[in-house]
């Protein structure tokens, strides 16, 4: 996935997203489909098909009557005459299979004068309506794939096999976020409960079948996600406030509108932020429909009801429901049980004044101009023989990427490090809920692992019978596929407590929760449902999880998709939420923290750290030690805690998320610096002994040259703790001697708890410019970018140093800033996109260097300080350590950003010596050499600071002697207890609005947060 994405540097919140609307006129047409149309020949169509029918005609074109395939000739009489007396303008085949459908389509194609627009409800192929269709994964199981390619291809396959089979709209993908998990009706066939899964997956499906020529449909306005009940059945509520619906339910809809895609299919659904009427369904709401979706979402494209059959849309009125549908926006009515009452009604709505006939002139041609671009425009399909379709569907260019998809679709949701499941004497499968072999044991046995058990109704004397035949092996795959998980907890939990547990979930994932388990299994996966390709699928992941299937598209097909995903990631898109989306599509940030293992939230000890944590952390906010903070947690690999507090700044106005990313200052070193020096030992291009002056030809002959990468790393160089480079970026005619006071001046203002720096200096134009340039690339600040002959400058400084307390301990920057400049040389890379290319992206974890010009908002920042002597400006999204800043913000020594979420999956990197979900990312032998190797006094490890024999304001009492990690100045730490397997993350903007806030080490507060978890767990 290695592509850029442009955004748009405006600055609107989430809560300004329906105002900023709200300011715009302009219907988005959909693009997609019509752009490569020739527009004088369109509507020299439109105009003679439309001038060439009756109003009842007209009408008939607003009506898709659902069909059942079938090659009878009564049922084919009887649909003929729907097209002949109603003049339907389409049809939507229910469930059947292939070579019928296809045959009866012909038929019906022949006898309409206007061409028929053929749909499907495909959200997952096919197979959703033709049974004898390749079958592929629902939505949820495909949301979590890293790569959205193979949603793109998915789409493009989807299209292809809808043009052999002559249909040309899919009612897919479905947008809804499913954020309620007791909703009936959505579930897995949404793409997730994250806005940012289902907007990414969604629009790459969207993309895929309109690049390839079928018409998409986002469904089911304005958001079925959050409710329980089945709008098949009942009207649900939708009770989210308008803030609420504009922040999560719209989001995926306006991203759709905004990439240019063509249809929407309105839910039936009440929804009260929205509609005042009560017992109004959205698919008959003027509100929903016309002010929400073509007024304000600025929706130019086709509008079709959800299935008018369904209970929720049976609201009695003084028009029939189609009718009342028509006048509220919509264009198509999907599945009346009667068309030609529907059309009667509507004639007579329209002589009532209800409706009128401009009214039915719009639809109709709209639904015209589109059979023109989705039929007449494109190249008619072969004439095939019925009984040769199947054939077609199930060749093995659909059938290979298929099964391709269904291993992809398979979620490791933690304990990948335990994988693969070893074949041998010791393992045994225990398959719940059924009494015979199914695919999933058949697959595991021809893996080789023979021994399996079945267990199809619980009682207290076959589980202790099962229990003993279990004693002997050590590791026990339970497969759970059943609808009753709760009736299997007592199993489960016993054998979690004393064996090695893959526990695969053969259904939707909310079963799990209905386990209740006291503990996690030491594997947990996802198959998402039970069918036979999942379960086939699932037995080849836990046996071979490392096995991947690369995408390689073709160039035509890859530029296409490149620009799909740019128009997904269109100008609102960088308005409302540009890095929550843009993340989502590359899969370098595609794990999020819901990748990583949870313990129990309701286990006594978690929840005594977490009222530990909650009182530290609220009363250090209290007492003005930081504006807010997020820490994370973890033991035994799982997360214990996970929680943020306050707010950005202390006037409250925006509150810390999990999503926030903090500056984190010296961690730097440790999270960026030392990874790399191990990646480039690993490669053989360093060592501990090598010299700068080995790498760095401008230092030979000086004594700095001399220096060894173990003293630079151990911080015994003896060189000072850091060079105020900044200074050399001032005119130093613009100032009065001194530049920095040690008290206060008249025209100075205080930078430290004794330091005051004159104001009212300027800058070397030499050296700084307010505009970027070729010569002056690097960005020290807002609007201030620095020369890039600086960096020779700041080169030349710390050659002349002089190594006055070398083979002494003495904490430096400059240390790790020659380390960045040693690390670039050998890898012929800068360290951000070195970093990026070799662990970050491995790992999908957001960290980077220089986040504002990746595309972050900077409000997505939390602001390090309000700097009144340098830059005179908020310090937000950019460094806040000058001698970085004078590097461009990407320094061995600061610059990094990262949320504490995304930064734990770096400390589990550590945690399992330089893997990560199974793959050796840094190699375990150099690892190991760095979290081992400590000085002569002790204070320290190869590039990490540890724990000290005295009692630091920044560390656990109770964290062993073997425990590494960092603190940065900005009000950050890490932690890694290998001996009693704890980590610990802690971030903070200390530093706002000023830096003399010490109160963070004076209070000790990271030292009694990283305690708490020790006493809350009784380590």
């Amino acid at each position: 996935m290695k592509r850029i994405l442009l955004f748009a540097s405006l600055i609107v919140t989430f809560s300004l997203f329906p105002y900023f609307l709200l300011s715009q006129t302009r219907l988005v047409k959909p693009t997609v489909l019509v752009d490569h149309v020739d527009q004088k020949k369109m509507k020299e169509w439109v105009d003679m098909k439309y001038n060439s029918m009756t109003l009842e005609q007209r009408i008939g074109q607003l009506i898709m009557p659902i069909i059942w395939p079938s090659t009878s000739s009564r049922n084919i009489d009887a649909a003929k005459r729907l097209v002949r007396e109603t003049a339907i303008g389409g049809v939507l085949y229910q469930k059947g299979f292939v070579g019928k459908q296809y045959e009866m389509n012909r038929i019906l194609q022949s006898e309409a004068k206007i061409p028929l627009l053929i749909s499907l409800d495909g959200e997952f192929g096919l197979w959703m309506r033709l049974k004898d269709a390749p079958r592929y994964p629902r939505a949820m199981a495909l949301g979590h794939i890293k790569d959205p390619r193979y949603i793109y291809w998915y789409g493009r396959q989807i299209a292809e096999q809808c043009k052999i089979m002559g249909i040309q709209v899919n009612f897919a993908p479905d947008l809804d976020i499913n954020n309620n998990p007791d909703n009936p009706v959505i579930g897995t066939r949404s793409f997730g409960e994250n806005p940012a899964d289902v907007i990414s997956s969604g629009l790459a499906y969207a993309a895929g079948l309109e690049d390839g020529g079928v018409l998409s449909c986002a469904k089911h306005f304005p958001g079925h996600g959050n409710t329980n009940v089945d709008s098949h059945k009942v009207l649900p509520l939708i009770s989210g406030s308008k803030q609420q619906l504009y922040q999560i339910e719209l989001k995926p809809f306006q991203h759709y509108i905004n990439g240019g895609y063509g249809s929407v299919m309105v839910g039936h659904l009440q929804v009260p932020a929205f509609e005042s009427q009560p017992h109004t369904p959205s698919s008959m709401s003027y509100a929903i429909i016309t002010d929400l979706l073509i007024n304000k979402l600025h929706f130019g494209g086709l509008i079709f009801t959800d299935g008018m059959e369904m209970s929720g849309m049976q609201i009695p009125g003084d028009y029939q429901i189609g009718t009342r549908a028509l006048k509220a926006g919509v264009d198509i009515l999907l599945g009346p049980t009667n068309p030609q009452t529907i059309a009667s009604d509507v004639i007579r709505a329209i002589k009532d004044g209800y409706l009128t006939e401009n009214d039915i002139e719009q639809k109709c041609r709209r639904v015209l101009e589109y059979k023109y671009a989705l039929i007449i425009n494109q190249k008619n399909p072969s004439d095939y023989k019925p009984t040769d379709i199947r054939k077609m569907l199930n060749n093995r260019h659909f059938t290979s990427f298929c099964d391709k998809l269904w291993f992809q679709s398979i979620q490791i949701k933690h304990g990948v490090d335990y994988l693969p499941i070893v074949s041998n004497d010791s393992t045994a499968v225990l398959q719940l809920g059924v009494k015979s072999q199914t695919d999933f044991g058949r697959q595991l046995k021809l893996k080789g692992v023979v021994k399996q058990f079945f267990y199809p109704v619980p009682s207290d004397k076959k589980e202790q019978n099962l229990l003993d035949d279990l004693a002997d092996y050590n590791t026990i795959v339970i497969s759970l596929s059943t609808k009753y998980p709760e009736r299997f907890s007592s199993i489960v939990n016993k054998l979690i407590s004393s064996k090695h547990v893959v526990l695969c979930i053969l259904n939707t994932p909310y079963i799990y929760n209905k386990l209740s388990l006291k503990e996690e299994p030491q594997v947990l996966v996802n198959a998402f449902e039970a069918c036979g390709q999942a379960q086939i699928a699932c037995a080849n992941k836990i046996t071979s999880p490392q096995m991947e299937y690369e995408l390689k598209l073709s160039a035509k097909d890859e530029k296409l998709y490149q620009q799909a995903m740019k128009r997904a990631l269109g100008t609102y898109q960088s308005e409302i939420d540009s890095t929550l989306l843009k993340d989502r599509f590359s899969p370098k940030y595609c794990n999020n923290i819901s990748s990583l293992k949870f313990a129990d939230k309701d286990n006594y000890k978690v929840v005594a750290l977490k009222n530990k944590v909650e009182v530290i952390a609220s009363k250090a906010i209290e007492d003005g030690a930081m504006p807010g903070c997020q820490i994370v947690a973890l033991h035994k690999g799982a997360v214990i805690y996970d929680g943020c507090f306050g707010s950005l700044t202390y006037d409250k106005k925006k509150s810390v998320t999990n999503e926030l990313m903090y500056d984190l200052a010296s961690v730097t070193k440790a999270a960026a610096t030392t990874p790399a020096v191990m990646l480039m030992i690993g490669d053989k291009k360093l060592s501990l002994k090598t010299k700068v002056q080995d790498i760095l030809s401008s230092f030979k002959g000086t004594k700095v040259g001399s220096l060894t990468i173990k003293e630079l790393l151990l911080h015994r160089s003896g060189l000072p703790a850091g060079i105020n480079f900044y200074k050399d970026l001032i005119d130093p005619k613009s100032y009065p001697y001194p530049l920095i006071s040690f008290k206060p001046l008249p025209g100075y203002v205080k930078i430290d708890t004794d330091a005051w720096g004159y104001e009212a200096f300027r800058f070397n134009p030499n050296y700084i410019s307010i505009t970027e340039s070729e010569d002056y690339p690097n960005l020290f600040a807002k609007n201030i970018w620095v020369s890039k002959d600086f960096k020779e400058k700041m080169m030349s400084r710390i050659a002349g140093c002089k190594l006055t307390s070398r083979g002494r301990y003495v904490y430096s920057d400059i240390n790790f800033i020659l380390l960045q400049q040693m690390v670039e040389k050998v890898s012929g890379m800068p360290l951000d996109q070195l970093m990026e290319a070799r662990i970050y992206k491995p790992m999908g974890a957001r960290i980077m260097f220089n986040p504002i010009q990746k595309g972050l908002n900077p409000e997505q920042c939390a602001p390090t300080q309000i700097d009144r002597f340098i830059r005179k400006q908020v310090i937000q999204g950019t460094v806040d350590d000058e001698s970085a800043a004078c590097l461009g913000g990407c320094s061995g020594n600061a610059g990094l950003y990262a949320s504490a979420e995304e930064f734990a999956k770096l400390m589990l990197l550590y945690r399992n010596h330089g893997m990560y979900n199974g793959k050796q990312l840094i190699d375990r032998k150099v690892f190991d050499t760095f979290i081992n190797t400590k000085d002569r006094d002790n204070l320290r490890f190869l590039g990490f600071d540890k724990q000290r024999a005295r009692n630091l304001n920044y560390i656990a009492r109770s964290a062993s002697q073997n425990t590494y990690g960092h603190t940065g100045f900005t009000g950050t730490c890490f932690w890694v207890d290998p001996d009693n397997d704890v980590i610990f993350i802690f971030f903070s903007n200390r530093t706002y609005p000023d830096r003399t806030n010490k109160r963070i080490m004076s209070m000790k507060i990271r030292q009694l947060l990283h305690q708490a978890v020790y006493d809350a767990f009784g380590i």
